[in-house]
């Protein structure tokens, strides 16, 4: 979730490059909408930290109250330290610019995270 949809088209093209089923969102009411209604939860949701849509902690703490399994990865331009969200904590960070290589690798961590958490709570 992005509201640059050069970087949300991007973002899928590299996770699905990589076998993951990606949705994507230009603004965070639609996303916050979609995991309302889905019966199909996501593992991760990726977002960036400023986005005009919806402030960013009310956003992450309904992400969390709604999934909280729901592994979150942050995508700044500032230093992480500085893009605290009051309340919710994201599980990952991701300085701006960064690489595919480094997008993949915190991907796969946090699905794999996602994915045990699930587990142990069936």
């Amino acid at each position: 979730m992005d509201d640059l949809p050069c970087l949300v088209e991007l973002y899928a093209v590299v996770l699905e490059a990589d076998g993951h089923r990606v949705r994507t969102f230009g603004d965070r009411n639609t996303a916050l909408a979609a995991l309302k209604t889905d019966e199909e939860k996501p593992a991760l949701l990726i977002t960036d930290y400023r986005n005009s849509s919806m402030p960013t902690d009310h956003f992450l703490r309904d992400c969390r109250a709604l999934h909280p399994s729901l592994r979150i990865l942050m995508a700044t331009g500032f230093d992480h330290q500085g893009a605290q969200p009051a309340g919710v904590v994201p599980n990952g960070f991701l300085q701006k610019p960064f690489t595919f290589e480094e997008l993949r690798d915190e991907v796969r961590g946090l699905v794999a995270e996602s994915l045990m958490a699930r587990a142990s709570h069936s």
